[in-house]
């Protein structure tokens, strides 16, 4: 049973005569019978009875015709929500940012609530190699991610650039290269424990410089509270480390950064609908009016 024999079915029902529904079907009064033959046939039932003035259903016939009706009502309503999804602004989609760039949402989210109240927007905020794994699984729409592995499954957009330093509370900065080193030597190193934020141990070990002890921790909120409380120096994104509400400042300008490319990442065969597109330029828009830091 498919859905043209369904059709063909409802149609036949509907003016009561079999040359009649295959003239309005556009089909040879023969191959109409055949298929009505093969619907029965699957069926197991007779579904008209053939008299000189046409055909009437019969008590299965009857049946069938009810659940016809509500496959082509729901089949009415899918094609609507789908024709929706492609032209409004409506669906739901989920946003993922790396746990170093969630700054990046609060410029983000007024964009959405404003340009498509009717969209919903879930939020993830994890580390970048779980945003693009789940990217990748479909779990997630589009991913706001660090430096991500080049994928032939995924689309990637570069929308701004950070990088990685040290950081130390706002006041406690030295103006000499030297100062700065000693107190790496003498105080811990607080960073995020994944192998980006660990290959600053190496560049601090090319000038000489071995930190006391290294504190890891789960998240960069975290390294930012500790070193803000003074507990020892920071490794951290730029742009978290210079927004004027840290309370930090850069270690000194001398000692070993990274250069961070931001970007946004989405599937391939991700389907082009207007919701999707509105947020994919969203993302690249707010990610590029971003200040230079």
């Amino acid at each position: 049973m498919d859905v043209a024999s369904l059709r063909y079915f409802r149609q036949i029902a509907r003016v009561g005569s079999m040359s009649g529904a295959a003239r309005d079907l556009g089909l040879t009064q023969p191959s109409l019978s055949t298929s009505m033959r093969r619907l029965e046939e699957d069926l197991g039932a007779t579904l008209f009875v053939r008299h000189r003035g046409g055909v009437t259903l019969t008590e299965s016939g009857a049946a069938l015709m009810r659940h016809t009706d509500e496959v082509f009502i729901a089949l009415e309503r899918a094609s609507l929500a789908v024709h929706g999804l492609e032209r409004e602004l409506i669906g739901a989609l989920v946003i993922g940012c790396s746990d170093a760039h969630g700054h990046f949402l609060p410029r983000l989210y007024p964009d959405l609530l404003q340009g498509a109240p009717q969209l919903e927007v879930s939020l993830r905020n994890e580390p970048s190699e779980v945003i693009q794994a789940e990217v990748l699984e479909r779990r997630i729409h589009f991913g706001v991610v660090v430096n991500p592995t080049p994928h032939p499954d995924l689309v990637m957009v570069p929308i701004f650039r950070d990088a990685t330093e040290l950081f130390v509370a706002a006041g406690a900065e030295p103006s000499e290269l030297a100062q700065a080193q000693q107190q790496l030597r003498e105080r811990p190193l607080i960073l995020v424990d994944r192998s980006p934020q660990r290959s600053m141990l190496g560049a601090l070990a090319e000038q000489g410089v071995e930190p006391s002890r290294v504190i890891g921790c789960d998240d960069f909120e975290l390294v930012a509270k500790l070193t803000l409380a003074g507990v020892g120096v920071g490794v951290l994104p730029r742009r978290t480390g210079l927004d004027p509400r840290s309370g930090l400042a850069s270690l000194h300008t001398e000692l070993p950064r990274f250069v961070d490319d931001v970007v946004l990442v989405h599937r391939a065969d991700l389907p082009g609908s207007r919701a999707a597109t509105f947020v994919k330029e969203s993302v690249i828009r707010c990610g590029r009016e971003l200040p230079m830091t």
